[in-house]
C-alpha cells in the first residue's frame, strides 16, 4: 500500500475525514437558522431551539472546524433535533467569546481570553513546565473544582465555557529556520495564540495576526519562523506544514498541550431547559473523549510513516528559549496574582491538584524547575 493510500485509508476509518464530518454537519440545515445578531430562539416549524455559533482564530483549521461539527452533529442527535448548533462563518476581530446577550456561542482555545484575564490560562493549558498531563488537567477540572471556577471566571465576561476537545501533546511545533538560541528569538516573526503568545512577547518575539488558512504557507514560505496549532503532527503535517526549509519539535511554548473550548453565551445558558444543557455537557465530553482517541490512533497507525528526516525532527527548542519562557510564565502568574483574589483561588486549587496528582509543589516557589 502506498503512502497516499494508507493515508486516506486510516483517516477515514479514524473518523477525521473532512468530508464525512461536513456531511454530517449539513444535516444541521434543516431548521431556520437564527441571524448572526439575533438571541437563539425557536426554528419555525420545526420546534427546534437553534444556537447560532461561530469558529474563532485556530479553529477556523479544518480538523479543528471537524471537532465543532462533530459536536453539533452530536447535538442534534442526542436532544432528537430539539436542540440545534448552527456553526456559520470564521469570528472576525478580537472578542473570543460571544456578546453578552446574543444568545451566540463561539469555538475558540480555552486561553483565548488570556489577555483580558490570566486567570484563563490554567483552563487553556499553562505553558512549558507549569502545564499538567491532559489526564490530570482533566481530573482538576472535573473533580478538583477547576471547572465551578473556570464558570465563575467566565461569567464575568458572560459567558459558559464547555471543553470540547484538547491537543494534548500531539501537536509541538512547526519551524522555518533553526532557532539556536534564545537570541535569535528576538524580533523573530511567530505565530502563536494565548499564554504562548504572550510568552513569545516576552522573549522578544514577533507575534503575526494571520488567518488559521494562512498557517503553513506562512511556515513553509519562512515568513513565519514558528507556529503552534492544536491539532495532532500527522494532520499538521498532511496540510501543508512539512516540505520548506524548517521541520517540527516535540515540544513547544505550550508544554502539555491546548485545551478546545466552547464559549456560550451565559443568558443563553442560564434560560436553556436542565435536560438541554445537561446534554451540552454529555456531547461537550464526548467530543473531548474523541478528540483524544483520535489523536492516539493518528499517533499510533499514522505518524511512523510520515515522519520527518531526523535532521527535521527535534525534540524541543532551544535549552535557553526553554529556561527563558519558564522565567517569563512565573513572572506573568506572579504579576496577575498581586491584585486578583480570584486568580489567587483558581491558583491554588490547580496547585493543589497538581500536588496531589503528580507530587510537585507550587511552580512559582522557583524561577525554574531547577533553580
Amino acid at each position: 500500500m502506498d503512502r497516499r493510500t494508507f493515508l486516506k485509508t486510516t483517516l477515514s476509518t479514524t473518523g477525521v475525514a473532512a468530508t464525512g464530518v461536513a456531511a454530517s454537519g449539513a444535516a444541521l440545515a434543516d431548521g431556520e437558522p437564527v441571524s448572526a445578531n439575533a438571541a437563539a430562539r425557536p426554528a419555525i416549524g420545526t420546534g427546534a431551539m437553534v444556537i447560532e455559533a461561530q469558529v474563532e482564530g485556530v479553529f477556523a483549521f479544518p480538523y479543528l472546524r471537524d471537532i465543532a461539527d462533530q459536536f453539533a452533529w452530536r447535538v442534534a442527535e442526542i436532544t432528537d433535533g430539539r436542540l440545534k448548533v448552527n456553526i456559520g462563518a470564521v469570528r472576525e476581530g478580537d472578542r473570543p467569546e460571544p456578546v453578552p446577550g446574543s444568545g451566540q456561542a463561539v469555538f475558540t482555545t480555552g486561553d483565548a481570553n488570556v489577555s483580558q484575564a490570566p486567570g484563563f490560562s490554567y483552563f487553556g493549558g499553562l505553558p512549558v513546565d507549569l502545564g499538567l498531563p491532559v489526564a490530570h488537567y482533566l481530573g482538576w477540572l472535573s473533580a478538583g473544582g477547576g471547572q465551578m471556577l473556570w464558570d465563575e471566571l467566565a461569567a464575568e465576561r458572560g459567558f459558559k465555557p464547555l471543553l470540547v476537545g484538547h491537543s494534548a501533546t500531539y501537536a509541538g511545533a512547526w519551524y522555518s529556520a533553526e532557532l539556536n538560541s534564545l537570541a535569535g528569538f528576538q524580533g523573530v516573526k511567530v505565530t502563536l495564540s494565548g499564554t504562548a503568545a504572550v510568552l513569545a512577547r516576552r522573549l522578544g518575539a514577533d507575534v503575526l495576526d494571520i488567518t488559521a488558512g494562512q498557517l503553513p504557507q506562512a511556515v513553509r514560505s519562512g515568513s513565519a519562523v514558528l507556529a503552534e496549532v492544536p491539532v495532532p503532527y500527522v494532520i499538521a503535517t498532511t496540510s501543508g506544514f512539512s516540505g520548506g526549509r524548517g521541520g517540527w519539535v516535540g515540544e513547544g511554548l505550550a508544554g502539555q498541550g491546548r485545551a478546545l473550548a466552547l464559549h456560550l453565551d451565559r443568558q443563553l445558558w442560564d434560560r436553556l431547559r436542565p435536560s438541554d444543557r445537561a446534554a451540552l455537557e454529555m456531547c461537550a465530553g464526548e467530543s473531548v473523549q474523541r478528540s483524544l482517541a483520535t489523536q492516539q490512533i493518528l499517533d499510533a497507525q499514522v505518524a511512523p510513516h510520515v515522519r520527518l528526516p531526523s535532521d527535521q525532527d527535534r525534540a524541543g527548542l532551544p535549552a535557553d528559549v526553554v529556561m527563558a519562557a519558564q522565567r517569563a510564565a512565573r513572572e506573568f502568574l506572579r504579576e496577575g496574582l498581586e491584585n486578583d483574589d480570584g486568580l489567587r483561588r483558581i491558583h491554588d486549587s490547580y496547585v493543589a491538584a497538581r500536588q496531589m496528582l503528580t507530587g510537585a509543589g507550587d511552580p512559582l516557589d522557583a524561577d525554574t524547575p531547577n533553580a
